[in-house]
């Protein structure tokens, strides 16, 4: 009788884990970009450089609702107030690298994949990329995190997938599990967040802060916390959010 609980406790457990993850994204109905438009398509994940003189490079990991064409402005605006180069990325699933399924496993396959293309092909040093990560896009971030890089930024991360529907303790691991993964970063982490943010509640941030504190401390560094939602941080609070930013990356 046990066994029979657990195992429906474990199917249901893989079906709940498989909905929230697949239900969880929310690319453009089609690419907002053209072919033209990108410097790659590596393993069939589109991905388009930016590039400066700095020897300093940014990972950019995008947010749920966006795709190479929708944030390549904000990553120029990027770019030109860090003097970094800036590589962005589609996940599988979004703009031109369509071909695979949305959901978890593929997010960080193609976080991989670049990562790996990053390094290995375009023969960038790990120990001058600061891997940046915005809303869903702090997940792939600070699953990057755990390999040599210079330093991560969270723009509004989230704890987990599921704690932004249901605070259920034992389910905190269900979808994109931040809370776990953070514990194994190998650098500084800079966390900005909007003390108003209506999709992704302040508290998320908090939380990982005292993660940090506990498991990663010397990887502490002190948060910008700003009246602003979810999408607006950046306008309500430029130069701050600029100063911020500058001062992290050295």
């Amino acid at each position: 009788m046990i066994l029979y609980i657990l195992i429906i406790i474990i199917i249901l457990y893989i079906i709940f884990n498989y909905l929230v993850s697949t239900l969880a994204f929310n690319p453009p109905l089609k690419p907002t970009y053209a072919i033209k438009d990108i410097d790659y398509l590596y393993d069939n994940i589109a991905i388009k450089i930016i590039k400066k003189e700095s020897n300093k490079v940014i990972l950019f990991n995008h947010n749920n609702a966006d795709d190479i064409g929708i944030c390549k402005s904000y990553c120029y605006w990027l770019s030109n107030f860090t003097n970094c180069s800036v590589i962005l990325y589609d996940y599988i699933g979004y703009g031109l690298s369509y071909k695979g399924t949305l959901n978890e496993y593929n997010l960080l396959k193609s976080a991989d994949t670049v990562y790996y293309f990053t390094i290995e092909k375009l023969n960038i040093n790990p120990n001058n990329l600061i891997i940046m990560g915005k809303s869903l896009g702090t997940v792939p971030a600070i699953y990057l995190s755990n390999y040599v890089n210079n330093g991560l930024i969270l723009i509004s991360p989230m704890l987990s997938g599921i704690q932004i529907y249901y605070d259920i303790p034992f389910l905190d691991n269900v979808c994109f599990p931040n809370n776990y993964r953070i514990k194994d970063a190998k650098n500084k982490i800079a966390i900005i967040h909007g003390t108003v943010d209506k999709l992704i509640n302040i508290r998320h941030t908090y939380e990982l802060i005292k993660i940090i504190k506990i498991y990663c401390p010397d990887n502490y560094y002190k948060p910008l916390i700003v009246k602003a939602g979810h999408n607006n941080i950046e306008m309500n609070n430029t130069n701050i959010f600029i100063n911020y930013i500058n001062n992290f990356i050295g």
